[in-house]
């Protein structure tokens, strides 16, 4: 027995593979949302394959007892983790899987200093989710996972689900750390993924926040790769998204993101706290600690939380936040 905790994109998705897995999935929503989730089925769009995945809905629970459970996934945003600690049992037996399904790196040691001898086995989410309703989600991108102890049982899951699920690494995680830096942009020009690759201001500030990331982490002798949608080295993809005008071409067919917002948008528009933290401030912190300046990622992060702060969001022009950081 599987049980996903998150009623948002990424958790509605998982939900959905498993439960297309043939597998038997209870589904955790706060008691407070129990009339939103009426509905008999849980719908995951997949756009970028014009496919739907329909199934009977999970069971829905408002309590969580792990008894029982095998693995427990968990898609929330950094923000509510603490009350899913508070949710969750003092001790987690090491049989049991707690599989983070979270934006950013370290996840893995945020969880043991919580529940030291748990089994923490991280899983990458590698596509964009949009969650349209409760129990139903468009998956704007082709879906693959990464998980970093390969678990036969979960692989032949997601497997059966469709999605490929392939190796994780820390390494891997920071190259997807690489590529959300441009969420960070476009939340704050209220623009689409694609727009950070073929808007010319957007693109400068995408180029240099990426070159400043790079340094930093090779100042920390960090390892990183970018994660298997984007199949060239970090260098490549570096130099093409400063020189090339094929890559928002590629950004196009490979990514599929035209016309999709990342989540921090809607977090802004929703009055919620983002993950820029967990994203351009892990850049930032890192700079900090081996002291060295990191202008971009710091300007960002001030700029996102400002905007946070707005009841009526000022989005900048492209044009704007490229005279602003650059």
């Amino acid at each position: 027995m599987d049980l996903v905790i998150g009623a948002g994109a990424v958790g509605t998705a998982i939900a959905a593979f498993l439960i297309k897995a043939g597998g038997d999935v209870l589904f955790y929503t706060r008691a407070d949302q129990s009339d939103a989730f009426d509905q008999k089925r849980l719908t995951a769009n997949l756009t970028y394959a014009h496919k739907q995945i329909r199934c009977i809905a999970p069971e829905r629970v408002t309590r969580i007892d792990i008894s029982g459970i095998d693995h427990i996934y968990i898609a929330v945003k950094h923000r509510t983790l603490g009350d899913i600690f508070n949710l969750l049992p003092e001790y987690i037996d090491p049989s049991l899987q707690l599989i983070p399904c979270m934006n950013g790196v370290r996840i893995r040691e945020k969880f043991l200093s919580r529940y030291p001898k748990a089994t923490i086995n991280p899983m990458t989410v590698m596509f964009n989710a949009h969650l349209v309703a409760p129990m139903e989600v468009n998956i704007t991108t082709k879906a693959g996972l990464l998980i970093h102890q390969p678990d036969p049982n979960i692989i032949q899951n997601f497997k059966r689900a469709g999605v490929p699920i392939h190796q994780g690494s820390e390494p891997k995680e920071w190259g997807k750390l690489l590529i959300n830096l441009n969420n960070s942009i476009c939340a704050l020009t209220h623009r689409t993924f694609i727009d950070a690759f073929t808007d010319p201001h957007l693109r400068r500030i995408a180029a240099a926040m990426l070159m400043e990331s790079r340094h930093v982490l090779n100042q920390a002798k960090v390892p990183y790769q970018l994660p298997l949608s984007i199949p060239v080295p970090v260098s490549i993809y570096q130099f093409m998204m400063t020189r090339s005008r094929i890559l928002p071409f590629i950004a196009s067919s490979v990514l599929d993101y035209s016309g999709t917002y990342p989540s921090m948008m809607d977090d802004i528009e929703h009055h919620r706290e983002t993950e820029v933290d967990q994203i351009n401030g892990e850049i930032l912190m890192l700079a900090q600690q081996l002291g060295l300046s990191a202008p971009i990622n710091q300007h960002i992060v001030q700029l996102i939380k400002q905007l946070e702060q707005q009841n009526s969001k000022q989005y900048l022009s492209p044009e704007m936040l490229a005279a602003l950081v650059l």
